[in-house]
């Protein structure tokens, strides 16, 4: 048994032994009818949403995908970008986000030094990474793969390896010092960072808003940590994330009480938003203490921001505001 540490309570046992895909089924078991993913018209039940993933799974296995395999899923954030990784997760992959915009140059690099052999796309999406990946590289579309048929509570992903926690993804550095670095993360680190938390509430009743990048890690917190803990999953587009008055209706029409926000996504200096989050991490930038507070309509007691800089799923944390001061495996 693994447990969690901090300076100001006693150690608490964690979720790290577990798989993730494990703790994704408890919650379809849990709240088959309840909403998992919303991205505009579209809405998944999570039995839904694992059924849908479970097809994926099914057809990743029948070309070879194992455990810790590692397959690209390029994608821009939405609906399906979940099914897919999702569906990796379940045959017992580890998914490689690559942003289909990307020139054509960074993708075959990414591609070639990650050693990936197979790239998820969405429908559509094929021909255009084909004309990228290297020759030896097999590029498939979500609709391709799929596997309908069979109950999907029957599907057993593969076992875990033995005394450690297996690959949950890889993602590509920026490149912005130098030559873009593969950082990989296991499954302890992503229950590290969305089970039991004490920095930021993660339950069904919460509505998360999902608008980072796939590649951008600040979507591990996003995704796993509404999925794991039975909350809703809000998509939002790109172009929403940038406009404000479109950020703000989201906010408002999804009912958000949960974000993770750039410094400049949510201004310290406009008295109370339009959204009413409960909750506001904010990655980047370091602010000052409280700085979100008038941001956030109706902040008080039910309310609490967090500085996510320094909070990553493959590394200690030590950062302000009721997060736990030090995570030791």
């Amino acid at each position: 048994m693994i447990t969690l540490h901090t300076t100001d309570g006693p150690a608490r046992s964690s979720w790290w032994g577990r798989p993730i895909e494990d703790c994704f089924r408890d919650q379809v078991r849990l709240r088959p009818g309840a909403t998992a993913v919303v991205d505009g018209e579209e809405h998944f039940s999570y039995q839904e949403l694992f059924a849908r993933s479970v097809a994926v799974a099914r057809g990743l296995v029948a070309v070879g995908v194992q455990r810790e395999t590692l397959v690209g899923m390029a994608f821009e954030r939405s609906a399906q970008a979940i099914v897919a990784m999702l569906g990796i997760v379940l045959a017992g992959g580890a998914y490689l986000p690559i942003n289909p915009s990307y020139p054509a140059r960074r993708i075959a690099q990414i591609l070639r030094a990650s050693g990936g052999h197979l790239v998820l796309c969405p429908s559509g999406g094929a021909a255009a990474i084909k004309s990228v990946a290297p020759a030896e590289v097999d590029v498939r579309e979500i609709d391709e793969v799929m596997a309908h048929g069979g109950d999907p509570h029957e599907f057993a992903s593969p076992a875990v390896p033995a005394g450690r926690s297996p690959l949950a993804y890889v993602m590509y550095t920026s490149g912005s010092t130098g030559e873009p670095k593969g950082v990989m993360v296991e499954h302890a680190g992503i229950l590290r960072l969305v089970k039991d938390t004490d920095y930021i509430d993660f339950s069904p009743a919460n509505r998360v808003l999902h608008a980072a990048a796939l590649e951008f890690d600040a979507s591990t917190l996003e995704v796993w940590g509404a999925l794991l803990n039975g909350a809703r999953l809000c998509v939002v587009d790109q172009e929403t994330t940038v406009v404000p008055a479109r950020f703000a209706a989201a906010l408002r029409e999804n009912g958000i009480t949960n974000l993770l926000a750039h410094r400049a996504a949510v201004p310290p200096d406009r008295g109370r938003g339009p959204g009413h989050p409960r909750a506001a991490a904010h990655a980047g930038d370091r602010r000052r203490r409280g700085v979100a507070r008038p941001c956030m309509p109706g902040a008080g007691a039910q309310s609490s921001a967090a500085d996510l800089q320094r909070l990553r799923p493959d590394r200690e944390h030590d950062v302000y505001h009721g997060l736990p001061h030090r995570a030791r495996p």
